[in-house]
């Protein structure tokens, strides 16, 4: 079975951790990283590693209103796709 997985991550200055799980973009039809404009190391790693990223504009309306910003990728990729992911900036493909 060949599975199309639409990948999102929230990550705000979680870049050392987000580094170690970039190897599973492989996985990913696409990969939409949640982040914040003053977050230049997150915003660097994607570059880097050719991941999209967006600018949330709902985190902050509430102490960290991850549910809204993971809703903001889940718009920006568009609900016309089969598998959906979301899978934190802490996960790790290492044993």
């Amino acid at each position: 079975m060949n599975l199309q997985i639409n990948a999102v991550t929230v990550c705000v200055n979680y870049a050392h951790l987000l580094r170690l799980c970039v190897r599973n973009k492989r996985w990913f039809k696409r990969w939409v990283i949640v982040t914040v404009e003053d977050d230049i190391e997150t915003i660097e790693l994607c570059k880097a590693n050719n991941l999209e990223y967006i600018f949330s504009k709902t985190l902050y309306t509430r102490k960290f209103a991850k549910g809204l910003a993971i809703n903001e990728a889940f718009d920006y990729l568009g609900y016309d796709e089969e598998w959906y992911l979301h899978i934190d900036a802490d996960v790790s493909n290492r044993p």
